[in-house]
């Protein structure tokens, strides 16, 4: 049996098993050029995308237990309801009103949206911290407008007449608090009226519509009323009196550092916390900056001082250091604008030294004179505690309780720059301020004129 396979073979191997050609259907048949008939199929047009790279995925195809398009396999297909797709993200943007004859059937949007994203963008003329507080008041704004009797359907059309009824309505109780149902407070009016004139402002250029206009007055002119400490030579004993207390309390001694470089300086609460005592000049028109490490000056740029100090209105100040003088950076400035302040005497210079001192010694985390573990809002409230405990200690009350605080040292400052004969613009920029008119709150008009 062996040979007869061998010889249908012609070799010693298996025998060769050949396939029969292909039957030819009848009619022309296109070949290829081997001479293989060639098969008709259907074109399809693959879809692809926008950078004309691979085509989209198709839904239908399974891969790996799961179809291509990331729906599992043997999943419900249909459209996804409203809260599905609210989950998904896919968000309607709504759609300002329109002028036309089908502008009433279409979508509007809120005013409190137009205002934002419309009419000032991103804000960024707004300082951080105050962006929350100003932009509830324009949500409110907003609320009380898209409202009877008001009924507005842009906000651009709100004009100064509508702002002096919102006034009316609040003082009058037809608007009233929401989270104690009551009678909104005085402050909080003219606060609410103040930012509906810049919002106003802020849709007409050239407009200058104040609070004064429409006959809401500022009723907290008189709770700060200054101090003339120059008329009154026992506010600056008790005020030493208030510094020592705290400096030497059990409790708050930590802040001593802070507080004796907040009253040379006329810093805030949060600055005499924040402030770790850096100093910067200007060298051969080169700005330099000493961190206190036993390094000196070391030249920096702007880039750096943006990343150091985290906010852009340090380098717009960088135009105010003058070749040769020293100036202190402070630190966590209200409204995130950064200054720079110049230093003049020897105490400010011992004050900066002890700052950079406690904060070597501390050695936390932050670098700062705060402890590990404390925030920064207690770091402020224990700043606030410790004036309060030293007022109850002396026994400081009514006229005096404003004297001796953080803004008394404020005053005591601007008092003594204006003996000086310094300028009200260079007084008000290293208050951390742009309207002179805020300096009325530190000194006495009378007696500054």
């Amino acid at each position: 049996m062996r040979n007869d396979l061998d010889k249908c073979s012609g070799s010693g191997g298996p025998p060769e098993i050949r396939s029969h050609p292909p039957q030819e259907a009848s009619g022309d048949v296109k070949r290829w050029s081997n001479g293989k008939p060639r098969l008709e199929k259907p074109s399809v047009l693959k879809p692809r995308n926008r950078k004309g790279g691979r085509p989209p995925k198709v839904p239908g195809k399974v891969k790996g237990g799961k179809t291509s398009g990331g729906k599992a396999k043997g999943a419900k297909s249909g459209k996804k309801s409203g809260k599905e797709r609210s989950k998904s993200g896919f968000h309607k943007i709504p759609v300002l009103p329109q002028k036309g004859p089908k502008a009433s059937h279409r979508k509007t949007a809120s005013l409190e949206y137009e205002f934002k994203h419309r009419v000032i963008g991103k804000a960024h003329n707004i300082p951080q911290q105050t962006r929350k507080k100003a932009f509830n008041d324009v949500k409110q704004i907003c609320k009380a407008m898209e409202k009877h009797p008001f009924n507005l359907n842009s906000i651009r059309s709100m004009s100064e007449k509508h702002i002096k009824q919102y006034s009316d309505m609040m003082r009058n109780g037809d608007v009233l608090s929401q989270k104690t149902g009551e009678f909104l407070a005085p402050s909080t009016v003219y606060d609410r009226v103040l930012r509906a004139c810049w919002m106003y402002n802020s849709m007409n250029p050239g407009k200058k519509l104040e609070p004064r206009h429409i006959g809401v007055q500022k009723l907290r002119i008189d709770i700060h009323k200054p101090v003339d400490f120059g008329k009154h030579p026992d506010y600056a004993v008790k005020r030493e009196a208030v510094h020592q207390f705290i400096r030497n309390h059990e409790i708050y001694g930590w802040l001593a550092p802070g507080d004796r470089l907040g009253s040379t300086f006329g810093l805030r609460e949060d600055e005499r916390v924040g402030t770790r005592g850096h100093t910067i000049t200007r060298m051969n028109g080169q700005l330099c900056v000493d961190k206190g490490q036993g390094k000196g000056y070391e030249k920096v740029s702007t880039k750096q001082i943006r990343a150091w100090y985290g906010n852009g209105s340090y380098v717009q100040y960088v135009r105010h250091v003058k070749e040769g003088e020293e100036y202190l950076i402070p630190e966590w400035a209200k409204g995130s604008l950064g200054r720079y302040v110049e230093v003049e005497n020897r105490e400010q210079w011992a004050a900066i030294k002890e700052v950079r001192e406690a904060c070597a010694a501390n050695n936390s985390k932050s670098g700062r004179i705060i402890p590990d573990g404390m925030t920064k809002k207690q770091a402020e409230d224990a700043v606030k505690n410790s004036w309060q405990a030293a007022k109850k200690e002396l026994g400081l009350k009514g006229r005096e309780n404003y004297a001796y605080t953080t803004n008394g040292d404020r005053g005591h400052y601007v008092q003594d720059c204006c003996d000086r004969g310094l300028s009200d613009k260079e007084i008000i920029t290293r208050m951390g301020h742009f309207d002179t008119d805020k300096l009325d709150f530190y000194r006495d008009k009378a007696k500054y004129k």
